[in-house]
């Protein structure tokens, strides 16, 4: 009895590891996909808002850049790749009114059937919402190569800016919850209301000033998340955690997947590197590239937290703040 239950569970776990795409996993369940070893494995695509004035033609003809086509998501899906995760701009406006952002909206609509025609999974990040600029990635860099007033980074400050990054979430997870494709939602691209308005990256010292207010990161997923899961019980959450999701100072849990709340208990980490850490795994960037490799391979690059802080959760509960 007992070796036939085990050589039940271990034929369910290799038709997990066999998994190519979608359509070799219609009624699988999502959060499995984050679990029990390496699943996913492919690319972090990357589009942002694009300015004339800035860019010229370098990423092509806008209103969003570098363009995507069908045959980047099947250039992927040649080399092996089964997963996409797609680092786009928030399909709400950065700037108030926080509405809908009607050309965002149907740009990320066609990157996800790409993807699905491609038969890749999709995880949908935004790296950019309401209250927050692509050029808050650049610190220090502000009228050098951009203007300084293209930076905005009001949503570490301005409570209305924050609610509209929860109420785009929830419109969100309502537009994409029937999509098989999409196995993952991140909420925010690098949270970095650390260095932003308080410029503390020692995580003690930050928590001791600045928990629960608006700057911090953790008292803001809870609500998204609360508001994803009030339309989306089944996709998964991947929760970056403050300070650039794992550079300088963070706050991180110690569990890598769950179903229900976070731990009560944690960890604080330290790294010097801005190296993204994604889908268990590392990702890389360089200062010119419009993707970014991520693995899916059970192990962490040099100087990455794999996914301590990037938590996939499940469930109505959501997720809380460590």
């Amino acid at each position: 009895m007992r070796r036939a239950a085990l050589l039940a569970l271990a034929a369910a776990a290799l038709a997990v590891a066999a998994l190519t795409g979608p359509s070799a996993a219609r009624a699988t369940d999502e959060l499995s996909l984050w679990q029990n070893g390496a699943h996913l494995r492919g690319a972090d695509l990357y589009q942002r808002r694009t300015y004339p004035d800035v860019d010229g033609d370098a990423l092509g003809p806008g209103p969003l850049g570098p363009p995507l086509r069908q045959k980047d998501f099947d250039q992927l899906a040649r080399l092996g790749a089964n997963l996409v995760v797609l680092s786009h701009p928030g399909i709400f406006t950065e700037e108030p009114p926080y509405v809908l952002d009607e050309g965002a909206a149907a740009n990320l609509d066609r990157l996800v059937a790409l993807a699905t025609r491609a038969d890749l999974f999709v995880v949908i990040a935004f790296r950019t919402g309401p209250g927050r600029s692509e050029f808050t990635f650049f610190p220090g860099q502000a009228d050098t190569w951009f203007p300084g007033s293209l930076v905005n980074e009001a949503v570490w400050s301005d409570a209305a800016a924050q609610q509209g990054w929860v109420d785009m979430w929830r419109a969100t997870a309502e537009r994409y919850r029937d999509q098989p494709a999409v196995v993952g939602y991140e909420p925010m691209v690098e949270p970095n209301g650390n260095q932003v308005l308080a410029n503390e990256y020692d995580p003690s010292a930050f928590v001791r000033d600045h928990a629960g207010q608006l700057v911090d990161w953790n008292q803001l997923h809870p609500r998204i998340a609360a508001a994803i899961r009030e339309v989306d019980a089944q996709t998964p959450l991947l929760l970056p955690y403050e300070g650039w999701s794992g550079s300088t100072g963070c706050r991180s849990s110690s569990r890598a997947a769950t179903r229900g709340p976070w731990p009560s208990s944690t960890t604080t980490t330290r790294s010097r590197t801005r190296t993204r850490t994604h889908l268990r795994g590392s990702a890389t960037r360089g200062p010119s590239t419009s993707t970014r490799t991520a693995r899916s391979n059970g192990s962490t690059g040099p100087g990455c937290a794999g996914l301590r802080g990037a938590v996939a959760t499940r469930g109505r509960s959501g997720c809380r703040s460590p």
